[in-house]
C-alpha cells in the first residue's frame, strides 16, 4: 500500500465514523421522541397525570433531529434537486452546473452556520420554561446541523470536481 492509498483509507475511516455517528444520533433521538411521547400519552390518558417536561424534551429533541437528519439527507443527496435540468445538458456543462450549484449551497451554508451560531450565543442566558436548561443547547442544533451539512456539501463538491456524480464511490471503496 503506497502513501496515497493509506491516506485515502484513513479519510474513508473518518468519513464512515462521522456518517455512523450522525446515524446513531438520529436513531437515538427518534427512539427517544417516540418513548417520551408514548409515556406521556399513556400517563395522561391512563393515569390522569402529565409529564410536563416530556413535551419540552420532545420539542427540543425534534429540533436536533431535524437539523442532524438534514445533514444525513445531504450526505446521500436526498434533498430536492432539479436533476432533469442539469441532465438535459452535455456532461461537461452538467458537471460545471453541479459544481456551481454546490458552491452556491456552500456559501448559503456558511452564512447560515455563522448567523445561527450568533443566535445560539444570544440565547445562552435564557432558560427553558420547564426543564430549566440553557437555551444554547437547543439553539446549537442549527449551527451544528449546518456545519455537518457544510461538511457533506464540501465532500460532494470534491466528488464533482473529481468527476463523480455522487458520493457512492466512498461506499464502494469503504466496502473493500
Amino acid at each position: 500500500m503506497d502513501g496515497r492509498t493509506a491516506v485515502r483509507t484513513k479519510e474513508l475511516i473518518v468519513f464512515r465514523f462521522i456518517d455512523r455517528l450522525l446515524e446513531f444520533a438520529c436513531s437515538f433521538l427518534l427512539v427517544e421522541i417516540v418513548v417520551f411521547l408514548f409515556a406521556n400519552v399513556l400517563a395522561r390518558y391512563v393515569f390522569a397525570i402529565s409529564f410536563h417536561w416530556a413535551d419540552e424534551m420532545v420539542r427540543y429533541s425534534f429540533t436536533w433531529l431535524a437539523f442532524l437528519s438534514g445533514a444525513l439527507v445531504m450526505r446521500y443527496g436526498g434533498h430536492m434537486a432539479m436533476d432533469m435540468f442539469t441532465d438535459a445538458f452535455p456532461s461537461r456543462i452538467a458537471r460545471s452546473l453541479r459544481i456551481g450549484i454546490e458552491l452556491a449551497v456552500i456559501v448559503f451554508l456558511v452564512v447560515l452556520t455563522i448567523y445561527s451560531w450568533q443566535m445560539a450565543q444570544i440565547a445562552e442566558g435564557q432558560r427553558s420554561s420547564t426543564l430549566r436548561i440553557s437555551m444554547i443547547y437547543v439553539y446549537l442544533s442549527a449551527p451544528v446541523g449546518c456545519a455537518f451539512m457544510l461538511y457533506y456539501s464540501l465532500r460532494r463538491l470534491a466528488g464533482f470536481v473529481m468527476g463523480h456524480d455522487t458520493m457512492k464511490l466512498d461506499e464502494q471503496e469503504a466496502a473493500q
